[in-house]
């Protein structure tokens, strides 16, 4: 019997809805740590959002989003369950209404965790559900782009850059 194919985007009356899944050689406490350090997520979404204020508690971000637009959005804490989960919620301009929750559970006869990433988004308003129909891929490639460079700075300590050289990187010249 063939295994069963689950979509990782789904759209309904609700908003659209996408995991992403990914394997960390890390422990799931040394995971959340990571994602709720807002230093980390600056790292972590850095050239898709930037940091305004606050902290990995609550803070107010600016997204880029696609054909130049920027959208103010304020993120926060909403429940996070020691060793096991963390959820975000968040409220932006348009309507945007957005749930994240990031799953963690050791990986079954390996040395590393699973984590699953959860989106939840929603846009009021006929004109931002048709645009956020023509960049529906965005979230979903953005979400896994965000699950591999948190396991970078886990696994490596750094995230990836465009740079070419280590040289030219930002947190090398930082080290004396």
């Amino acid at each position: 019997m063939a295994a069963l194919s689950i979509n990782p985007v789904g759209t309904d009356d609700e908003g659209t809805h996408i995991v992403r899944s990914m394997t960390i050689r890390a422990e799931p406490h040394q995971i959340l740590d990571a994602w709720c350090d807002a230093n980390v997520q600056q790292r972590v979404l850095e050239g898709a959002a930037e940091l305004v204020s606050g902290d990995g508690q609550a803070s107010r971000w600016k997204l880029h989003a696609p054909l130049h637009q920027d959208v103010q959005v304020t993120l926060r804490r909403a429940d996070a369950r020691l060793g096991e989960s963390v959820r975000y919620d968040a409220e932006g301009e348009h309507g945007l209404q957005l749930t994240i929750v990031l799953q963690v559970h050791p990986a079954r006869g390996r040395e590393a965790s699973e984590a699953t990433l959860s989106l939840h988004y929603a846009v009021e308003g006929m004109l931002a559900q048709v645009l956020t129909k023509l960049v529906n891929p965005a979230p979903y490639v953005l979400a896994g782009k965000g699950l591999r460079r948190l396991r970078a700075w886990l696994e490596a300590g750094e995230v990836p850059t465009l740079l070419h050289t280590p040289a030219a990187r930002a947190s090398t010249h930082a080290h004396p």
